[in-house]
């Protein structure tokens, strides 16, 4: 099936027991592809290929099932999906209720030819794909949607923009380590506890490198740096009006603006918060129905203070501004000295 010029596809099988499967090919020459299944989809080789370069350029609904690869191992130019336009590709993949991919030959891979693509990952349990690189293909966004106790895997080649992405999972909490150059980088545990041991994203161009993180009904635990290096803000936060968020590391900006915010404390330790940004929102901390406090166990000076602003303006005075916001606790405490 194939729409010329800048014809759209749209195929949907409706009904919870009903299967979307695409043995052949379905393509556009710039066009965007929509495919919902009302239980499963199941693509072969070469399934889904578009020269769109919008956002929604391939969307996958598996509304109460999986997303699955009948081919086996593929190549850029066999991909399950093919994302062929020379500009901005976005492919959205969401199984709410079931798998997409699976290990090995099961996953599904992904083909970019264009620069500044993006992938929208939303599964209920395993997410596994394999990026593949066509032509000069890379990522510029990168968004996960993830659950407690799931397999989380993403393989690429080089070039693409990824150079580490791991995540270790158990039955409480999602880990996440990430190294990413010229990628906004979003990822969501949606069920259990995030807690990260290393992100670090960086500016390419037009791409400042944000990193978003949040828990919508976890903690948030910041055991290892959090880096935008360049002009990348950084937003991290647990929703819930239990639960916390405890930065034990350093989250910082180059020139990039931090957020912050606890669904009740945020937990401070030694040089959590550290930019040169310049603008009224450089620090942003919230703790929504608690308190913000410090858990160093020390003194701290100008160089280990819990928050850094270090930017200067043009006449060399401090420009950048902090805003610390507790309206239902307390915004530190008093030290007691022995």
């Amino acid at each position: 099936m194939t729409a010329g010029s800048n014809g759209s596809i749209a195929i949907t099988s409706t009904g919870a027991g009903n299967d979307l499967t695409i043995a052949g090919s379905v393509s556009s020459s710039l066009g965007t592809i929509t495919l919902i299944g009302g239980r499963n989809i199941i693509l072969g080789a070469s399934a889904v290929s578009t020269g769109s370069i919008v956002a929604g350029a391939v969307a996958l609904t598996a509304t109460s099932g999986s997303i699955s690869n009948s081919a086996g191992v593929l190549i850029a130019s066999t991909a399950n999906i093919q994302a062929t336009g020379s500009g901005a590709a976005g492919v959205s993949l969401s199984a709410s209720s079931g798998n997409i991919g699976g290990s090995g030959a099961s996953q599904i891979f992904i083909a970019y030819s264009g620069a500044g693509a993006a992938l929208t990952l939303n599964a209920l349990s395993t997410d596994d794909v394999y990026l593949l690189q066509g032509g000069s293909g890379s990522l510029a966004n990168l968004t996960v949607m993830a659950r407690v106790n799931t397999a989380q895997s993403i393989n690429f080649d080089s070039g693409l923009g990824l150079e580490t992405y791991a995540i270790t999972n158990n039955i409480t909490s999602t880990d996440v380590n990430a190294l990413l150059s010229g990628v906004n980088f979003s990822f969501n545990a949606v069920t259990g506890n995030l807690t990260t041991s290393g992100i670090s994203t960086s500016s390419s161009g037009s791409i400042a490198g944000n990193i978003t993180l949040a828990a919508s009904a976890g903690f948030v635990n910041v055991n290892g740096l959090v880096t935008a290096n360049g002009t990348g803000n950084v937003t991290i936060s647990a929703a819930g009006a239990s639960k916390d968020l405890i930065i034990n590391s350093t989250v910082s900006s180059t020139y990039g603006a931090l957020t912050i915010t606890g669904g009740r404390n945020v937990i401070l330790g030694a040089s959590a918060l550290v930019t040169e940004n310049s603008t009224a929102s450089a620090i942003s901390i919230t703790a929504t129905t608690g308190s913000i406090s410090n858990s160093s166990p020390s003194d701290l000076t100008a160089s280990s203070a819990n928050i850094q602003a270090l930017s200067y303006g043009f006449d060399y005075s401090l420009s950048g501004t902090v805003t610390l916001t507790a309206s239902s606790g307390n915004i530190g405490g008093q030290r007691q000295h022995n």
